[in-house]
């Protein structure tokens, strides 16, 4: 007799979110309230990125102030995504984050946000790309080989596909969904359609909702309005300073071998020689990248790639699965959802709520604690106090 999946058993359903919140937004909270209402959830369950975010650069606010900004605002459990997936592409962030919400073992839906809101279109062409993935990732080398950069040459080789839809799937958020699609087991998916500015914008005043780079474009530039978050603006107490970080990936790259560099995930083919004598004439961390990027290699890459020289994460380690569910904070829903797991043994990766008493051995849980000490050096926090060694789960 075939055992029941954990999400068989739940008494409720539990629907799950692969988030930066970078910063949290009034669009974020409309598919958290989105995604209960259309799966009839009694709990939220976020896989949320830590201290470093996708596109290649330290969050805004630190990932125990966000955690904390979610559970204010409907989440009921956050669980970090490994640092070494969140400075990864599009693929490999998308992967870890389903990994974990299916690992926890409770959780009934995944919901994510999506231009087209369109989930069966959605379903058939991730449908084909896993089917074809070997075929794809072929033509992708080869378009790379004649010098486009890889979003450029996976679109194309995407649009010459025998499927025409998939041309329809190429903003943002919709390339996320395709890559959450192809990962997903046993949640049941829910594309909630994009709400207010696009995933770019940056200059929306007369938009309901602002998008996470227009907000952040406000922060840097010191005018972001109170009725623009919902959080308060006083927990932007500090100040991520772009000259700090400069030096100091500056200095690591100074540090490495042309060949240590290119043993990062972000580069190879000789790059390192070109990012070497670059960070010898750049003066800001956006002439570094810029001087380095090329046709074939895009500014979000490079910017990638520094923080993964700053860190050392290699190839090896960025290619591993999650090997736990580390937990940031819950409500007290969230407690119960948590007890509930573990009591029946649904997770199938072990939990980390202490990591000073967790005993697992485990790098990638050890490139966690340094990116917290790396990121709190940086925007000058304390290194000690604010370690994920003293920093204990948030409790809503």
């Amino acid at each position: 007799m075939t055992a029941m999946h954990p999400t068989e058993k739940m008494k409720s359903n539990i629907v799950g979110i692969v988030a930066e919140f970078n910063p949290m937004h009034f669009g974020h909270r409309y598919l958290i309230e989105e995604a209960k209402r259309r799966t009839g959830a009694s709990a939220v369950v976020c896989a949320l990125s830590g201290n470093f975010v996708q596109r290649g650069a330290p969050a805004v606010l630190d990932k125990w102030q966000r955690t904390e900004i979610a559970l204010q605002n409907h989440v009921d459990l956050v669980l970090e995504i490994p640092t070494v997936h969140c400075l990864g592409n599009a693929a490999i962030y998308a992967a870890s984050g389903v990994q974990l919400l299916e690992a926890f073992g409770g959780v009934t839906h995944i919901a994510f946000g999506s231009e087209s809101g369109d989930l069966e279109g959605l379903r058939k062409v991730s449908d084909y790309m896993r089917e074809h993935e070997s075929e794809i990732r072929r033509k992708i080398a080869l378009r790379r080989k004649s010098g486009e950069s890889y979003p450029i040459a996976r679109e194309n080789v995407l649009r010459e596909s025998d499927m025409k839809e998939v041309s329809m799937y190429q903003a943002s958020n919709d390339i996320l969904a395709l890559e959450y699609l192809k990962n997903i087991r046993a949640m049941k998916p829910v594309a909630v359609q994009r709400q207010g500015a696009g995933y770019h914008e940056t200059d929306s005043p007369k938009k309901e909702f602002w998008s996470s780079t227009g907000i952040r474009k406000a922060i840097s530039e010191n005018r972001l309005p109170e009725d623009r978050v919902p959080w308060s603006s006083e927990k932007l107490d500090f100040h991520i300073s772009e000259e700090k970080w400069f030096q100091g990936i500056r200095y690591a790259i100074l540090m490495k071998t042309p060949e240590e560099l290119d043993s990062a995930p972000g580069g190879g083919e000789g790059l390192g020689n070109r990012l070497k004598e670059a960070a010898r004439k750049a003066q800001s961390l956006d002439e570094l990248i810029l001087n380095t990027k090329s046709k074939r290699y895009t500014y979000t890459r490079i910017s990638r790639w520094l923080y993964q020289i700053l860190l050392g994460i290699t190839v090896e380690l960025q290619n591993r699965s999650p090997e736990y569910l580390r937990v940031l904070g819950f409500s007290e829903r969230g407690r119960e959802i948590l007890r509930e797991t573990k009591r029946n043994e649904w997770n199938r990766l072990p939990f980390v709520d202490n990591i000073n008493k967790c005993g697992l051995d485990s790098r990638m849980l050890q490139m966690d604690v340094l990116a917290s000490d790396v990121y709190n050096l940086m925007t000058g926090q304390s290194v000690w106090d604010g370690s994920d060694n003293c920093r204990r789960v948030v409790i809503k």
